[in-house]
């Protein structure tokens, strides 16, 4: 769902306003549509926000499979990267690159609920609970 959300507010906006959106929240590590359904990016093992590198690498990763996705669509899979021979960008690159986003995508329905970028880098999107996470607390507020 919140993939979606996402999705269409940075189409409404053309990318820009997302963008902006996104730099703003920044410090309580939630994109526009964490910060509607009060979803924040946390250390799994932690439970307090996530460092800044992981929440960086978490959205660029996760930018990037969606920007291959979209220009996949509307040039072809094989003529988003051009680095290699045709066997490599007709085959190669498409079908390793979409295994990856789509068992990124699927690793969701596995036990832990988690996207395999979230396994990767140890992080959780867990209810924000209304609290602000300005601070390193712990999800909930708890005293550490």
């Amino acid at each position: 769902m919140g993939i979606t959300i996402d999705v269409v507010l940075a189409a409404v906006t053309a990318g820009i306003g997302w963008l902006v959106w996104t730099a703003v929240l920044f410090t309580k590590r939630q994109t526009p549509a964490g910060r509607l359904r009060d979803k924040v990016v946390v250390d799994a093992r932690t439970a307090r926000l996530a460092s800044p590198g992981k929440y960086v690498a978490r959205q660029v990763v996760l930018a990037l499979m969606f920007a291959y996705l979209v220009a996949g669509f509307f040039w072809g899979f094989g003529v988003v990267l051009d680095i290699g021979g045709f066997w490599i960008n007709t085959f190669v690159i498409p079908i390793t690159l979409s295994v990856v986003i789509v068992v990124d995508i699927l690793w969701v329905f596995l036990p832990p609920r988690r996207r395999l970028i979230d396994v990767i880098l140890r992080t959780n999107v867990v209810e924000g609970q209304g609290i602000s996470y300005l601070d390193s607390s712990p999800v909930g507020g708890g005293v550490s």
